[in-house]
């Protein structure tokens, strides 16, 4: 069954699930389920941002359900800033294509700060959420998941890339709470990057780059990169910029960072104009005419 067919019958729960609707079993009324989600809505957004305390718990009459859950994140970023937060959910934390170039990248290459900040106010957001009742599941969904997963498992065994991608996104939390599972995760990813998923490839090259997931390995996180950029996925090229920017699985070439830098943010990605201004910093007169000239690399 090819993905186009299969989104007849998961799309309509994945799309819910990528805006992430939050339900509240607790809050029977729909006229006060929507007034009360838009208040939580404006509590978490601020909490997210650190300007008001992660609230308390919000206990609910014992006939109902509650949510008790709480954890502790860390972040540390290269230029040696640690941010410590405390947020309430059951969500494990595992990375994903949000999360970009944690380590290593130096003299301001560091491509994937302002992406983990966001993916950390996310996960603050849904922590507070849950802390206030709501849950991102309906109680009646769980079947309609459970078959779609079996849908896209067959998918995805008949070489179908994007399946295969949705079901790494699906293992590790990005569409639902309850399913993450570190091991399909990661099966489900290098699955997909061996199907020439371009997505896959560039978030399988930051894995074994950071050495989070993956043992630390710059040739593979070069061929990876490569890869996708070669496929015009613009984290793909911002990523192999980097390492030509640093010389990690590849010979250091400012050159080629430069014509890479302006082809990711060609491709979209903001990010990639600024580290390029940086490049075109290290070049000479010559070097950046000869950079301005081409619109990307021959390897």
């Amino acid at each position: 069954m090819k993905i186009k067919n299969l989104f007849l019958l998961v799309v309509p729960v994945f799309l819910s699930a990528c805006s992430t609707i939050y339900y509240n079993p607790n809050i029977k009324n729909q006229d006060e389920l929507e007034r009360q989600r838009f208040i939580d809505d404006g509590l978490c957004t601020r909490v997210s941002v650190g300007s008001v305390p992660m609230p308390s718990i919000r206990y609910y009459p014992p006939s109902n359900q509650n949510y008790n859950i709480s954890g502790n994140m860390q972040t540390r970023y290269s230029d040696g800033v640690t941010l410590n937060s405390i947020y309430h959910s059951n969500i494990s934390s595992y990375p994903n294509a949000g999360e970009a170039f944690s380590n290593g990248f130096a003299n301001g290459a560091n491509a994937g700060i302002a992406l983990r900040a966001q993916m950390d106010r996310k996960k603050i957001y849904k922590g507070c959420m849950y802390n206030l009742g709501w849950t991102t599941t309906k109680s009646n969904q769980q079947d309609k998941v459970k078959e779609d997963i079996y849908l896209l498992k067959n998918a995805s065994a008949n070489g179908d890339s994007e399946a295969s991608f949705m079901l790494y996104k699906l293992y590790a939390g990005m569409y639902f709470s309850g399913y993450e599972n570190k091991e399909l995760m990661l099966k489900y990813l290098e699955v997909a990057s061996n199907q020439n998923d371009a997505q896959a490839q560039a978030v399988l090259a930051q894995e074994y780059y950071s050495g989070n997931l993956f043992p630390k390995d710059f040739n593979k996180s070069a061929m990876l990169f490569q890869k996708s950029c070669e496929q015009n996925n613009d984290i793909g090229c911002l990523g192999m910029a980097s390492l030509f920017t640093v010389g990690h699985g590849v010979k250091q070439n400012y050159i080629s960072a430069y014509i890479l830098f302006g082809k990711s943010n060609r491709l979209g990605n903001k990010n990639a104009a600024e580290f390029k201004e940086f490049i075109e910093k290290k070049l000479t007169k010559e070097e950046l005419q000869k950079a301005k000239m081409a619109q990307d690399i021959i390897y």
